[in-house]
């Protein structure tokens, strides 16, 4: 069903991004998770301003935003939304939308039910 990823064959290119590129990058990424609890503090800590920002690009237009430390902090498919990974998730908290639903509807929900 899923495949495990490996990077020398799924990553076509990997190179660093100059500065202008990578405030735009962190500009929009915080635009998108400010109000859901996003603080500049804990977007330093995600992905510092002075250590160089990785971008490696991969099949079906799936782009990797890397830190420092080589580890993989958010992704992208073409010029959409930016996603945390679940390493991230972890490390950040609270930085996603939530909703609230009914006690009855958590079994469907966890099962994969659409939320109207």
């Amino acid at each position: 069903m899923f495949r495990k990823f490996v990077a020398e064959e799924q990553v076509s290119s990997q190179s660093k991004v100059k500065s202008s590129v990578q405030r735009a990058i962190l500009r929009k990424i915080k635009d998108q998770y400010e109000p859901h609890g996003l603080t500049d503090e804990l977007l330093e800590a995600l992905l510092p301003k002075k250590s160089p920002m990785i971008i490696a690009k991969c099949q079906n237009h799936i782009n990797l935003i890397f830190a420092e430390g080589s580890e993989v902090v958010f992704f992208n498919q073409r010029d959409g939304p930016y996603y945390p990974t679940l390493k991230t998730l972890h490390k950040a908290g609270d930085i996603m939308p939530k909703i609230q639903v009914d006690k009855g509807a958590i079994k469907h929900v966890i099962q994969g039910a659409n939320i109207m």
